[in-house]
């Protein structure tokens, strides 16, 4: 099994492309797509009725006293910072709607779900997010954020035409959604990312309880984080150790508050490891590393029976992955470094 380091990141310029970016030019791109950030935040504010994330808008379900405990036999050059074998640590938990929009229904429209982790550790609050869909539609930062505006162009043209119905609204938000990411993206790259989205959202969610949850890019884990040989580059996940697959609630919020009403809830955390540029980049957020690592199992998340819920007190906080112990973690990748300033940005104007 590779034992994940090795690994190389490489920069997007001031366009967000790849030819000869640097890490000055990547940076002044965040800036430009942090402020585009800000009016998604803005757009959706007058549908939402307040500020909102400019993504994962939605709370669904907020915990406040679960646990994360650390596997006993975690490996040894994983077990690193607060990575200690048997540890347990107190965690706080937000599942959420994955959209931009503050929908009255947790199954209209579709969309992804989505699991943000709190921490809490002697080395500080650690955050871990996630999505439940293993392969990200965007392959790196720029596409991304090409996606998430092409949301609010799409009820540009929705709202263009004040007279229609419910279908007329979904086909122009669709046809304007389109228009923008073939402009920006061209389009072979615009259909990819429609196809993944409409695929990924489409499917049938029964519980919050049953489904995976992806981080999708990387981070490093290590004594040196920076330093490619001597730190691990993992994605990570969160798979229910559970063969209970009953659900189908519309309010999924309220089902996973009422199974934990019944039992406890537990998730294994699990990593696979960097194994090389091509079957495992990087910065190819696309590329499903599970075809070729294997996921093995550090910690687990468990929710105790009649757990605290709090989803007031758990929605006003701001995850971000950068929110970790940078001596040990660091994450990886244009996507997760744009995130640093996107995720300031949108929690700047809330």
């Amino acid at each position: 099994m590779a034992n994940g380091t090795g690994w190389k990141e490489e920069y997007l310029n001031e366009e967000g492309k790849w030819e000869n970016g640097s890490k000055d030019q990547e940076e002044r791109f965040f800036d430009k797509i942090s402020e585009d950030i800000k009016e998604v935040v803005r757009h959706f504010s007058k549908d939402n009725k307040r500020p909102m994330r400019g993504n994962h808008a939605k709370i669904l379900t907020g915990i406040t006293e679960a646990q994360f405990r650390v596997s006993p036999d975690i490996s040894a050059d994983l077990s690193i910072g607060f990575l200690q074998p048997g540890k347990e640590y107190k965690a706080i938990v937000r599942f959420s709607n994955a959209g931009s929009e503050f929908s009255g229904s947790d199954s209209k429209p579709p969309d992804l779900r989505g699991v943000a982790i709190r921490v809490m550790t002697e080395h500080g609050e650690l955050d871990f997010l996630m999505t439940n869909a293993e392969q990200h539609h965007a392959r790196d930062a720029r596409e991304a954020m090409v996606a998430i505006m092409a949301g609010t162009r799409g009820d540009v043209v929705r709202d263009s035409i004040p007279v229609g119905g419910s279908i007329k609204d979904k086909i122009l938000g669709a046809v304007g959604a389109g228009l923008y990411l073939l402009t920006h993206l061209g389009l072979e790259t615009a259909m990819r990312i429609g196809g993944t989205l409409r695929k990924q959202m489409e499917r049938e969610v029964k519980s919050l309880a049953t489904e995976n949850y992806w981080s999708r890019a990387p981070i490093a884990i290590g004594k040196n984080p920076e330093d490619p040989e001597q730190s691990v580059a993992v994605k990570y996940k969160l798979e229910p150790d559970s063969n209970d697959q009953s659900g189908g609630a519309q309010n999924l919020g309220q089902e996973l508050k009422d199974r934990i009403s019944r039992g406890e809830v537990k998730f294994l955390f699990r990593v696979q490891r960097y194994v090389d540029p091509q079957n495992t980049p990087i910065e190819d957020a696309t590329v499903v590393w599970s075809l070729v690592s294997a996921f093995e199992t550090i910690a687990e998340l468990i929710i105790p029976q009649n757990a605290e819920i709090n989803d007031d007190s758990v929605d006003s906080l701001a995850f971000s992955p950068w929110k970790t112990d940078l001596a040990t973690f660091r994450p990886l990748g244009s996507m997760n470094r744009s995130r640093k300033k996107i995720y300031e940005a949108s929690a700047s104007l809330r």
